[in-house]
């Protein structure tokens, strides 16, 4: 509840609930943003990840926890590979 108590938490994730349906209503009204709207949304999906993976990898620390870290950076690069060559053009 990040210290805003049960009540604050509600709210927050009513507001997120309504944003993300909101969301959804524009990009589907407004087709053409697809492809702008999806390439952000990945980026920020990322973003968060990372900037709460990394600090968690470090505060962790040991050579295991990098190391899973990663190999899992070199599966995603390798499935970025095999899909983009599978793909016609």
């Amino acid at each position: 509840t990040s210290g805003k108590g049960l009540a604050g938490a509600r709210k927050a994730t009513i507001a997120i609930a309504v944003c993300t349906f909101l969301g959804i209503i524009s990009v589907t009204l407004i087709k053409p943003a697809v492809i702008y709207t999806l390439p952000l949304s990945a980026g920020v999906t990322l973003y968060i990840a990372a900037s709460d993976l990394i600090p968690q990898v470090n505060h962790e620390g040991g050579a295991k926890t990098s190391i899973i870290v990663f190999l899992g950076v070199a599966l995603f690069y390798v499935t970025h590979l095999l899909l983009h060559s599978a793909l016609p053009q």
